[in-house]
Parts: C-alpha cells; sequence; structure tokens
C-alpha cells in the first residue's frame, strides 16, 4: 500500500509541476510529427529488438533497485516509486492527455505493476529488518523472490515498448 501511495503521491506532484509548461496542444502536436517523417521501416525510428533489449536491461535495474535498496529501511524505494510517479505526472502535465496515454499506457500498466510490486517489496525488507529478530538472510531471499517474480511484467512490458507502443503512436499521432 505504501508502494502504491508513494507513486499517486509522486503522479500527482508531478502533474501539478507540469501544468504549467503545458504549451504543446493539437496544432504544436501535428507540427512535431510531420517532422519527424524519417524512420527506419514502418513506425520505427530504431530497431525494436535493440530497443528491447535496453528497455528490458534498464527496467530491471530500476526493479531490482527498489527492492534490494529497502534494506535501507525502506525509504529509497518510496522515493524512488515517487519520482517515477513525478516522471508520469510530468508526462501527462506537459503533453495532452490522450498522446501522453498513447505513449505511456500501452507498455507502462505493466512496466509499473513490476515496479509497485518489487517497491512494495523492498519496503516490506526495510521494516521487516527494522525488526531486530528477524532472520535477515531469509527477509532477503523472499525480497529477492519477489523482485525475479516481478520480472515478468517487467519483460512483458519491455516488449510492448519496443515493439506496440511506437505503432501505437504512429497511429495517434
Amino acid at each position: 500500500m505504501a508502494a502504491l501511495v508513494s507513486v499517486l503521491l509522486g503522479a500527482s506532484a508531478g502533474y501539478y509541476i507540469g501544468m504549467p509548461f503545458s504549451f504543446i496542444g493539437d496544432d504544436m502536436t501535428s507540427i512535431i510529427s510531420n517532422q519527424m517523417t524519417e524512420t527506419l521501416f514502418g513506425p520505427y525510428v530504431s530497431l525494436p529488438s535493440f530497443d528491447f533489449i535496453e528497455y528490458l536491461s534498464n527496467n530491471a535495474m530500476v526493479s531490482m533497485n527498489l527492492g534490494i535498496s529497502g534494506i535501507v529501511i525502506g525509504l529509497p524505494p518510496m522515493l524512488g516509486l515517487a519520482f517515477n510517479g513525478v516522471v508520469v505526472g510530468f508526462v501527462y502535465g506537459v503533453l495532452p492527455a490522450d498522446v501522453a496515454t498513447v505513449f505511456l499506457v500501452t507498455h507502462g500498466v505493466f512496466e509499473f505493476a513490476g515496479f509497485i510490486i518489487a517497491g512494495g517489496a523492498g519496503i516490506k525488507l526495510g521494516v521487516r529488518l527494522m525488526n531486530r529478530y528477524v532472520d535477515v538472510n531469509q527477509a532477503i531471499e523472499e525480497t529477492i523472490r519477489v523482485i525475479l517474480a516481478s520480472q515478468v511484467l517487467i519483460f512483458i512490458a519491455a516488449l510492448l515498448e519496443a515493439f506496440v507502443t511506437p505503432i501505437a503512436a504512429s497511429i495517434l499521432i
């Protein structure tokens, strides 16, 4: 629950930070999309297989950091989740809602679910380690298992981000 609250608070803050910079309207979006006609093939600007590897490795590291950093009293996962929420909120504050939704929702549902699960495991690890009668090795092992399980969602998100999001964005824009 603390993980979800951290993301929601961060998203709210990011939205209110980004709203004053919301100068990109429908006219500006069409101008930008008309200038972005140079693609590699179809809607792809680069090779989606390389993008998939980049997205997977980056997001897998982020989710592992969110979980393992919970060893420091659970505070770093909460801050990391809040920061990711700020970024999403900022994107929604600056871009028109339909454009932001196409870019974020196609893969973000799985990605943020993976982040929230890994961050929640990190927060739980931090809370458990505050109790001096807990088996530290068992607590860390359980956290690592949850983090590894969240990697399935990160894998799905990377596939969608590399292969589906460019198609959805090209249809909208």
